[in-house]
């Protein structure tokens, strides 16, 4: 009978870590597209409030940060390349910090340059201190393993910021 409350009681426990999770993995998509639609609108505002705080105190403030979000895409314009849409990928394992989660969250980029559409996979960096129930990001185009400690120091480790893909293509 001890061994039967054992068994069921581990698998109990292992059904709420799998759904607790599960709700993270779907709080994390569902935080990130809304943090990509942002990215990739002219809404700066809301970009520096859902961006981690350090990278935005440690840039210079709120309308240091603001102008070099305008200036980037700026840039991104001047290039020829404009955003067609980016759409959150399966995110990473959580990965436990000294005061929170983090989990690295890819996308695919969709782009339109000259006559053609192109994609590349990118990512940003997912960060709650709370279970889940609110999400800061870091777009990882602009930082490295190395620079991603200034911001984030908790980050373990051996964590290496992943480089996008090259863009290819779409037929």
């Amino acid at each position: 009978m001890v061994k039967k409350f054992t068994f069921s009681f581990i698998l109990l426990l292992a059904a709420s870590i799998s759904f607790a999770q599960s709700e993270v993995a779907d709080d994390v998509h569902t935080a990130s597209q809304k943090y990509l639609d942002v990215l990739f609108s002219d809404d700066y505002e809301t970009l520096a409030k859902m961006t981690y705080p350090t990278i935005v105190e440690m840039g210079g403030g709120l309308e240091y940060f603001i102008e070099n979000a305008k200036l980037d895409k700026e840039q991104i314009a001047e290039s020829g390349l404009t955003t067609r849409e980016a759409i959150v990928q399966t995110a990473g394992d959580p990965i436990a910090t000294a005061d929170g989660i983090v989990m690295l969250v890819p996308y695919r980029w969709n782009v339109n340059f000259g006559p053609g559409q192109f994609t590349s996979t990118a990512y940003i960096l997912a960060s709650t201190k709370d279970e889940g129930n609110t999400w800061s990001f870091v777009n990882l185009q602009k930082h490295s393993s190395e620079s991603i400690r200034v911001f984030l120091p908790q980050i373990p480790e051996g964590f290496v910021v992943p480089a996008a893909t090259p863009f290819e293509e779409l037929r």
